[in-house]
């Protein structure tokens, strides 16, 4: 667990090279640890379970990012680390569900204040924890998607098997789905600071996989999922996201739900104002009311 002068530890190394469930090669004949389940091939262990094994701190951040190995899974490390992973056959569902099972904390926040739940939850790849320090530390373009729609180079990017990871975890050890994050400024992009919820986050996103995951398991969708009290539906409204508007309308939530932080719109004004004219329609079928007024 001896960290560099930045704080690194060699678990957060590894999950930074991409290689976290890369395998490495085993002594011939020695016996597998207690439940190692690394891969049929006795002759390897994945780095990963090497590390934890040796007593590697699972929950251990670095000082200037406070990103863990979980927040590097969850892709903390923007689009560069996001093209890095290597696992073969291996997942980074794997990865997350391997380094909770050993203590990773899903709701720890990184320097922008954005937790594992909330980065597996949200667009992929999330921005680089770099972008959120007083001064820009990393290189290149952002590319931040709305979902995951493939694997990208060096392995596969996938944040629904994270998201799953931790929602399982949340069986086992509950987790605040409901938390509202107080993500900081976005210094490379321009976003303003601003609160989200993993259910918000999803909303924004578009993922409807991910927004009915959070609803089984017990996100609730009546809580403010962002700023100015706006509801995960009304986010979903807002974007044009009618998959989402119609997950999301279908729970047990209020169509017509109005934000009095924001001048009483409800989902139905969100739509119309962003001329979302799929999520109008979404809205309309679940039962909104066409004729009601916000507080202008």
């Amino acid at each position: 667990n001896r960290a560099d002068a930045a704080g690194e530890t060699p678990l957060l190394a590894a999950a930074r090279s991409g290689a976290l469930l890369d395998g490495c090669p085993r002594p011939p004949g020695s016996p597998r640890a207690a439940g190692d389940e690394s891969g049929d091939d006795p002759g390897e262990r994945c780095l990963a379970r090497a590390l934890l094994d040796a007593g590697a701190d699972a929950r251990a951040a670095d000082d200037a990012r406070a990103e863990t190995p979980l927040h590097v899974v969850c892709g903390g490390g923007g689009a560069a680390g996001a093209a890095k992973f290597v696992g073969g056959g291996r997942t980074r569902g794997e990865a997350a569900a391997l380094l909770l099972a050993h203590g990773a904390d899903p709701e720890r926040p990184d320097c922008g204040g954005r937790t594992p739940l909330l980065l597996a939850a949200g667009a992929w790849p999330p921005a680089d924890a770099a972008d959120y320090l007083d001064e820009l530390r990393s290189d290149g373009e952002l590319d931040v998607v709305d979902d995951v729609p493939a694997a990208r180079p060096g392995g596969r990017c996938d944040a629904a098997e994270v998201l799953k990871a931790i929602l399982l975890h949340h069986g086992r050890s509950p987790v605040d789905l409901n938390r509202r994050c107080r993500v900081a400024a976005n210094l490379r992009s321009g976003a303003a600071a601003h609160e989200l919820t993993a259910l918000g986050a999803a909303a924004a996103a578009g993922r409807r996989a991910a927004a009915r995951a959070l609803l089984r398991v017990g996100a609730a969708p009546a809580v403010a999922g962002a700023g100015r009290g706006r509801a995960p539906l009304a986010i979903a409204a807002a974007r044009g996201a009618a998959a989402v508007v119609a997950a999301l309308a279908r729970a047990p939530c209020a169509v017509d739900r109005v934000s009095p932080e924001d001048g009483g719109a409800t989902a139905l004004h969100e739509a119309a104002r962003a001329a979302r004219v799929a999520a109008v329609a979404a809205l309309l079928r679940c039962g909104a009311v066409a004729a009601a007024p916000d507080a202008a």
